[in-house]
């Protein structure tokens, strides 16, 4: 087993997690659709945290050969990845019957996912910067900054309507952060 293999081992199963939480809390709310009003925002923000979660397992393997397999390295990873676990738990309650109508769990949680998600990220680009990853590139930069930016927009939007554009635009843009990472070779070199 590689160093990566190893570290990246313990970061797969809490994302996992992460993603099963999400899941878990589309389904709950399924169940019980008959008793109480879903709406479209929190069933929008499990999209854009499971789509996140996803983008950062995807960066994480594209900058493999920076993860060492040693003890601060495995914290760092820990902590972000436990991070994510606890937003992926806030984006849908626990017991939906607790929450009637879930556009006001949103507006009572929506800071602590967004905040959670933008941390989580920050904290992922700090950690690939201080193990030597690269993200020289402006177009990366501007790709990562714009999604920081609409999940910064989440925190203070107001209205449901400018929460469902936001977080459709993080769904949409989100998974294009990862083209300029992940595969720099789509691009031709004068972009960069």
């Amino acid at each position: 087993m590689d160093a990566f293999s190893f570290a990246f081992s313990l970061f797969v199963i809490v994302l996992g997690l992460a993603l099963t939480e999400v899941l878990g809390g589309m389904r709950k709310a399924l169940q019980a659709r008959r008793k109480i009003h879903i709406g479209w925002l929190v069933p929008l923000l499990g999209l854009v945290v499971s789509i996140d979660l996803i983008t950062f397992w995807t960066v994480a393997w594209n900058f493999r050969n920076l993860i060492p397999a040693h003890g601060l390295a495995l914290i760092g990873g820990f902590v972000v990845t436990g991070i994510y676990y606890l937003v992926a738990g806030l984006v849908f309650p626990d017991e939906p019957a607790e929450w009637p109508d879930y556009d006001t769990y949103y507006f009572d949680h929506r800071r602590f996912v967004a905040g959670g998600v933008i941390l989580c990220n920050l904290l992922a680009m700090s950690f690939v910067a201080a193990l030597g990853g690269n993200f020289a590139n402006w177009l990366s930069i501007i790709s990562m900054g714009i999604g920081l930016g609409l999940w910064a927009l989440l925190l203070v939007a107001r209205t449901p309507t400018q929460n469902i554009a936001i977080m459709i635009g993080l769904a949409v843009w989100n998974p294009l952060t990862m083209v300029p990472i992940a595969v720099p070779l789509w691009f031709p070199d004068w972009l960069y």
